[in-house]
């Protein structure tokens, strides 16, 4: 006999069902499961961009106040940022490497697609795909090799049309090209890195760029897997409310737990029923990541700083007067 039961000592009699709906029941848990599974492998990647950006703004923070070389070669703040990198770069790659196999469980189609769209990326040599291919190269050359980046602090000043200048301060990661040459498979991977002329690239601005292409592969999924989330949550609350009115049970707020138990119809093999618990858990974890880790199509419209309106008005002024300008020429 299959039954939905409440997994705890002295429960109330279960709720036949048939095996066709335990099925689905354990088909939705499954899809739920996948589902946050992919929320936290991004909610992780998240976490590390912003250790890493936050050390930056930090960094510039005490360069902008005591106008003073933050770093020293080998210094702990080096040490902790090309860490921190490192972390970015790993969990980076922890979900473009799972993220088509967790959507296997989802939808075998939409898995194929985002498995195919990574691998294009990964492989294309076209301008658009270098932040990828660069940074998925890194992450392996740090691992395997060296790490062959720098860290470096200063500050870009704009002239206003009085001649007054505004000094922007900045902290960041740099790549010394010099050191991947010793690495033979990177000239392979990432040829145009080694036709240029310059002895080494700012990768503050490529992990923006890179965190940026994840957010976009991670909203393509929600997109592709909205309905069957919605679907899959629906009936799942519905199992619950259903054993809810036909057994006169009010489960917690907090966290619903139920069991499909199957019982041996002999009565001496009764205590041996294989029971698979399912929660509602993951439903409501899944809607808190999403809803914090939203806006994702336009990441790099946001900029963290401190700067006033007192700072940032003389330069708005100057990108209207630009703006008018370009449209005027356009026209």
């Amino acid at each position: 006999m299959i039954s939905l039961i409440i997994p705890v000592i002295g429960r109330p009699e279960g709720l036949p069902i048939t095996e066709e709906y335990a099925e689905k029941i354990k088909e939705s848990h499954k899809i739920i499961s996948a589902i946050y599974n992919i929320e936290m492998k991004f909610d992780l990647l998240k976490g590390n961009y912003f250790d890493l950006q936050k050390d930056f703004l930090d960094k510039a923070l005490i360069h902008s106040l005591y106008q003073e070389t933050v770093f020293d070669h080998l210094s702990k703040d080096e040490r902790d940022l090309t860490r921190k990198f490192f972390n970015f770069l790993s969990t980076a790659k922890l979900y473009i490497d799972q993220i088509s196999r967790i959507l296997e469980d989802i939808d075998k189609n939409i898995s194929n697609k985002i498995k195919n769209l990574i691998e294009t990326k990964r492989k294309n040599e076209a301008s658009e795909n270098f932040t990828i291919r660069l940074m998925i190269a890194l992450r392996n050359h740090m691992q395997h090799y060296d790490f062959s980046t720098g860290i470096y602090e200063g500050s870009d000043p704009v002239i206003l049309d009085d001649n007054d200048v505004i000094n922007f301060h900045h902290a960041g990661i740099t790549l010394n090209i010099e050191k991947l040459l010793q690495n033979n498979s990177m000239k392979g991977q990432i040829p145009e890195l080694f036709q240029a002329q310059e002895k080494q690239i700012d990768l503050t601005e490529q992990t923006q760029l890179f965190y940026s292409e994840l957010c976009l592969i991670h909203q393509l999924i929600r997109n592709d897997i909205k309905e069957i989330q919605h679907n899959n949550q629906s009936f799942l609350e519905s199992v619950f409310e259903e054993y809810s009115q036909k057994k006169n049970y009010k489960f917690n707020n907090f966290q619903k737990i139920l069991a499909i138990s199957v019982e041996d119809s002999d009565e001496e093999k009764r205590n041996k029923s294989d029971i698979y618990i399912f929660t509602t858990n993951g439903i409501k974890l899944i809607k808190e990541l999403q809803d914090q880790n939203n806006n994702l199509s336009n990441i790099l419209k946001q900029v963290a700083t401190n700067a006033t309106q007192i700072q940032m008005a003389p330069i708005q002024e100057n990108c209207k007067i630009l703006h008018r300008l370009e449209k005027h020429a356009l026209q």
